[in-house]
């Protein structure tokens, strides 16, 4: 099926770089770039939204969380491991494995 889009110009930058780079072709590339991000699980409805703030002494962002979020109760050790962890997954799927093997 043939479609027309009108993208910004800096998204169909970025997608012509990518489908050049993988030796893609154009549509075989948003084909690929729209499956994947249809398969992400939507947003749940009703939860808040984390909001990034920029903390007024050090300059640095962070997010604002619930008092009750799970990541307020958890070690240093845990977050890093969690972080770790979602790295993982994130290298798995760029490289088109499999998270459970």
């Amino acid at each position: 099926m043939t479609t027309t889009l009108e993208l910004p110009d800096d998204l169909l930058r970025e997608v012509r770089r990518r489908a050049e780079f993988d030796g893609q072709e154009f549509s075989v590339s948003v084909t690929q770039l729209l499956r994947k991000a249809l398969a992400s699980p939507p947003p749940e409805v009703g939860l808040p939204r984390p909001v990034m703030k920029i903390h007024p002494k050090t300059g640095l962002p962070y997010f604002d969380s619930p008092m009750d979020a799970p990541a307020r109760s958890m070690t240093i050790e845990e977050l890093l491991a969690l972080e770790q962890q979602t790295l993982f997954e994130e290298d798995l799927a760029r490289l088109g494995l499999s998270i459970r093997q």
